[in-house]
């Protein structure tokens, strides 16, 4: 949107131009997990689970179920929060389980696909 021939809307809208946010390295060229890069990203989660309110206990059955949610976002922010809110939507209520955030994973592939 931020590259789009509509992007003076944005501003308009916002006030100044958005941030456009840069993806986070999760694998290493060998295909282990990035430690950095997940912890970015768990933190992130955590950080709107204190926004919200809710523990981190409480939102995820147990913090291997979050680095998957993160390694699975593949390093995108914004596929990070959209994964979230699907597997929110197909859970209904907490703790997120791996099979939701699999489930949630499967629909975002179906999208791209």
């Amino acid at each position: 949107m931020v590259f789009s021939p509509t992007a003076t809307a944005l501003v308009n809208v916002f006030g100044r131009r958005p941030d456009v946010l840069p993806m986070v390295k999760v694998a290493n060229p060998e295909g282990t997990d990035n430690p950095a890069g997940m912890e970015a990203l768990c933190e992130i989660v955590r950080k709107r689970l204190v926004a919200a309110q809710v523990e981190q206990q409480t939102a995820f059955d147990s913090t291997d179920t979050l680095k998957y949610l993160c390694r699975m976002s593949g390093g995108h922010v914004r596929n990070l929060l959209i994964l979230i809110r699907s597997a929110c939507t197909v859970a209904g209520a907490l703790p997120l389980t791996r099979h939701i955030i699999e489930q949630a994973v499967r629909g975002m592939s179906n999208d791209f696909e």
